[in-house]
């Protein structure tokens, strides 16, 4: 996995759930969010996405930690590894649009891409970094997708690849952005929950 290369570098907040609760609060304020959280990569993007995107920071975090509760310590570490990675302005997280039925460049059709520190494409957003294909995800139901896409790829940009079970960021994406029914979260959520998987 590229989880030791991608965060080398990175200490993670520390603290209680309580804590980390807070720190999401303080990182992604408004005040400073568009300054130096969040950098939008190219005026491809809808006008609002800083707001989606902050939305579904704030809104997958707070969903990793509640659905933690009693459960690995998972969950926490990732949250304070995002927190930490995000309070580093000179190395702002970085959301790159795409527009147009050719969406990402080598990818095809799929709603988002993560960018990772040792393999970011030609094209992309640096690490860290989402690109987002606006034409994949179409107008229906978009601003749910965009948030869903934005927290599945950034649950990438911490090194869980598809493949491994549990598939880290489709079951916690399903988990706290659902689109099935309660039957279906609840599962999700369950799977979410899980530890770490082999050699992470």
């Amino acid at each position: 996995l590229q989880y030791s290369s991608c965060l080398r570098n990175v200490t993670p907040v520390t603290t209680n759930i309580r804590g980390l609760s807070r720190a999401i609060n303080n990182v992604l304020s408004s005040g400073e969010t568009s300054q130096n959280r969040i950098r939008l990569d190219n005026d491809g993007c809808p006008r609002d996405m800083n707001r989606l995107v902050t939305q579904a920071m704030r809104e997958g975090m707070g969903c990793m930690l509640r659905n933690n509760r009693g459960g690995s310590a998972r969950s926490q570490r990732d949250v304070g590894l995002l927190l930490a990675m995000m309070s580093n302005p000179s190395q702002p997280f970085t959301v790159k649009c795409f527009q147009g039925n050719r969406g990402i460049p080598n990818h095809g059709h799929v709603l988002g891409v993560a960018s990772m520190c040792s393999s970011t494409e030609r094209g992309h957003a640096p690490y860290p970094g989402i690109n987002i294909n606006l034409f994949a995800i179409g107008e229906r139901n978009a601003e749910r997708k965009i948030k869903a896409t934005v927290y599945h790829e950034m649950l990438h940009t911490l090194g869980y690849p598809h493949g491994y079970a549990p598939d880290v960021s489709y079951w916690c994406e399903y988990c706290c952005f659902p689109s099935g029914g309660s039957r279906q979260r609840r599962r999700a959520c369950e799977l979410c929950r899980q530890p770490d998987p082999p050699g992470r």
